[in-house]
C-alpha cells in the first residue's frame, strides 16, 4: 500500500486548486451573509393600530392573553383551541427561552397603513408578517385588536 502513492505522489496542483476553491467558497459566504446579498426585505408602512398583550401558560394548558397597559383579559384560549395563535406565540416562547430571555415582556400586534398584520416580540425584537400565513390565521389574530373586540 504504501508504495503506490510512493511511485506516483498525489499531485500538488489539485491540493492547492482544492483549498482555494475551499477559501473562495468561504470568502464568498462571508461578503454575501455580511453584505445582505440575496436577502429580501419588506418595507413596512406606517402603524394605524396596535395592542400590546401578554401572554400566559395556564396549569391547564390554556394561554390567557391580558392587556399589556391594563391588565385586562383580551382572550383565554383553551387547550385544543386557537393552533396558529398557540404555534406563533410558542414558537417566540422557544427564541426566549434560547436566548434565555424574560416571558413576562410584551407582544406587539400592529396592523399597518396597507393592511398588513405584524406581531412583534419586544424581548427578541423579531418581527412576523401574519399576512403570510392566509387570511383564516391572519384572522385570528386580527380579532386581538382593539377595533376588532366583541364587545358585550
Amino acid at each position: 500500500m504504501t508504495t503506490l502513492f510512493a511511485e506516483k505522489p498525489f499531485p500538488r496542483s489539485i491540493l492547492i486548486a482544492g483549498g482555494a476553491l475551499i477559501l473562495a467558497s468561504l470568502g464568498l459566504a462571508a461578503a454575501a451573509r455580511y453584505g445582505d446579498v440575496g436577502t429580501t426585505r419588506s418595507q413596512r408602512e406606517a402603524t394605524i393600530e396596535t395592542r400590546a398583550f401578554i401572554a400566559q401558560d395556564r396549569a391547564e394548558g390554556g394561554i390567557l392573553l391580558t392587556d399589556a397597559k391594563d391588565g385586562r383579559v383580551i382572550a383565554l384560549i383553551e387547550p385544543g383551541d386557537g393552533g396558529f395563535i398557540r404555534g406563533v406565540l410558542r414558537g417566540f416562547a422557544r427564541d426566549r427561552r434560547a436566548s434565555q430571555l424574560a416571558n413576562a415582556d410584551a407582544f406587539i400586534l400592529a396592523r399597518r397603513a396597507d393592511g398588513r398584520l405584524t406581531i412583534e416580540d419586544t424581548s427578541t425584537g423579531r418581527i412576523v408578517d401574519l399576512d403570510g400565513f392566509g387570511p383564516t390565521n391572519r384572522d385570528a389574530f386580527a380579532k386581538l385588536l382593539p377595533s376588532r373586540e366583541v364587545r358585550s
